[in-house]
């Protein structure tokens, strides 16, 4: 029922990489996502779920992972660096 937002414009390099080129998010170009409010009152977070105890909530959050990534031409998540251990950069 909601998604919960780290906001979107930062006029800042890229963090957590070697390079030193604009982030998306210096552009207005990218939205940080750090969880859910699912419809039964639960609150997903990508720090505390997506290696979490358990598995449904991990497979929801893959398929969030998943279904971003056919439709954002940039997807970050904690698989990319640990700058990305509490959100999905979109």
């Amino acid at each position: 029922v909601r998604v919960e937002s780290f906001g979107t414009y930062a006029c800042r390099a890229t963090i957590g990489t070697a390079t030193t080129r604009l982030s998306g998010h210096a552009i207005a170009n990218a939205v940080d996502i750090g969880g859910f409010i699912l419809a039964d009152g639960r609150r997903v977070t990508v720090l505390a779920d997506w290696n979490g105890p358990d598995p449904a909530v991990r497979e929801f959050l893959r398929v969030v992972h998943a279904s971003a990534c056919k439709r954002f031409g940039t997807v970050l998540s904690p698989d990319y660096n640990a700058a990305h251990r509490n959100h999905f950069h979109l």
